[in-house]
């Protein structure tokens, strides 16, 4: 069903899509390692954090698939900065101030830049904020194993962990929710795969018929 939606909104993700800026993917890293501590600062809860992430990198590919204006790795903070605002609006119930997110950036910035840069990210993503991502799919995945306190706070660590590494980027969320389900457990979540099988033969078969 993710692949599914992802295919429809004509999103495609890649783990390599730093390189065609000639941006180092371990810049990116830094970046996501700095995003968490502002999680923190902020007391943002851990959806804002994964979809802040999501977005980051959803406009940086989609970006390039449609050959848009290059973007320079010195544009990455505000990128980044400005998708945490617009996934903190989704998310959080207290709203930060525009000078708020300005006090993040270098100097160089204004609160004009953020609001530029939300309108450029809104109309590059085509308006299509939030997608699945892959704490939705631990939650729910967490719910159904009967996961411990411990095991999900283990889960948690593990799924921090991931949004660092560009690598796993192209991995689908589900995938990724069931192996760290499978690593904290320690028991076979087979069933677990089926059912998302199960969702996306039906979802074909409804996509044919139509």
């Amino acid at each position: 069903e993710e692949k599914i939606y992802l295919e429809k909104i004509g999103f495609q993700m890649s783990s390599d899509f730093l390189n065609n800026y000639g941006i180092n993917p371990e810049t990116r890293t830094c970046l996501i390692d700095s995003l968490i501590d502002l999680q923190k600062i902020f007391n943002f809860n851990e959806r804002t954090l994964f979809i802040t992430v999501q977005l980051f990198d959803r406009f940086l590919t989609t970006s390039i698939i449609n050959n848009l204006s290059k973007i320079e790795e010195e544009d990455l903070d505000i990128i980044l900065t400005t998708s945490l605002l617009i996934a903190s609006k989704i998310e959080e119930s207290i709203l930060y101030k525009l000078t708020d997110y300005l006090g993040i950036l270098s100097d160089k910035y204004t609160t004009n830049n953020i609001i530029e840069m939300e309108d450029r990210i809104l109309k590059v993503i085509n308006f299509n904020v939030v997608i699945p991502t892959m704490l939705d799919f631990f939650e729910v995945f967490a719910e159904k194993c009967k996961l411990s306190s411990d095991e999900k706070n283990k889960g948690l660590f593990l799924l921090n962990i991931v949004l660092l590494d560009i690598n796993l980027s192209q991995i689908s969320g589900s995938v990724i929710a069931y192996s760290i389900i499978t690593t904290v457990t320690g028991k076979d979540c087979s069933f677990l795969l089926k059912k998302i099988n199960q969702i996306i033969d039906k979802r074909n078969e409804n996509n044919k018929e139509s």
